[in-house]
């Protein structure tokens, strides 16, 4: 008995030691995009996200030719997750953004659509 109550308490303590509080990331104001730094990229495609201090955000995305997505609204942050509000968008968009654990980079998913925006100005500084 005095085995099995001290595997148990072992157990107990391992898993309550596994669980780490969530940290607050910090937030990068400014433009995230795909981080593609080559200035001589003859690409069109662009997804790009404006985070302003003022708690307005700009989103651009002509990913879709059918599907050119231009809006402006309204943040909010919960956590460390973004959630853009206050929009008005004929498509689906990205509005719930996560900030990765290096800080520089915002994740997104819809359905299987998977997007990873970085902060243009750290994305340039680390190339």
């Amino acid at each position: 008995m005095k085995k099995v109550n001290l595997i148990l308490t072992t157990v107990v303590v391992l898993a309550i030691m596994s669980f780490k509080p969530s940290e607050n990331l910090s937030l990068l104001t400014g433009t995230y995009g795909v981080c593609n730094c080559d200035d001589n990229s003859n690409s069109t495609t662009k997804t790009e996200l404006l985070i302003n201090e003022d708690n307005s955000f700009h989103y651009f995305d002509n990913s879709n030719s059918n599907k050119k997505i231009d809006v402006k609204g309204k943040w909010i942050r919960k956590g460390n997750t973004i959630y853009l509000q206050d929009y008005n968008s004929e498509f689906a968009i990205h509005n719930k953004w996560t900030i990765d654990k290096n800080e520089k980079c915002l994740t997104s998913r819809i359905g299987l659509n998977f997007t990873r925006l970085c902060h243009i100005k750290a994305c340039k500084e680390n190339n």
